[in-house]
């Protein structure tokens, strides 16, 4: 059986909207390393509709491998978590 690892951006006040606000700002190496080391680690993404409807709109446009998320992510699994994602955005 495989183990589902939730890995969430959210400040102390439980705010998880709009990280470009909050999150980006305070972006750091050390941040960075531990969101490529948990990427490489996964066999597959568990999104919910908005997050997916980002990342397929983002992720297939970067071909850059230079940091070796690029490549993992684009190719890996994705499940996503909608009751209202009428179809799948596929790119190719």
């Amino acid at each position: 059986m495989r183990k589902i690892i939730v890995s969430e951006f959210v400040t102390l006040d439980g705010v998880m909207e709009a990280p470009e606000t909050w999150q980006f700002p305070y972006y750091s190496d050390d941040m960075g390393e531990v969101i490529k080391v948990q990427n490489l680690a996964s066999d597959a993404m568990l999104l919910g509709r908005v997050t997916y409807e980002v990342f397929a709109a983002y992720w297939p446009t970067q071909i850059n491998n230079e940091f070796g998320i690029a490549d993992k992510l684009n190719s890996m699994p994705k499940f996503v978590v909608s009751s209202t994602l009428q179809k799948p955005l596929v790119r190719g």
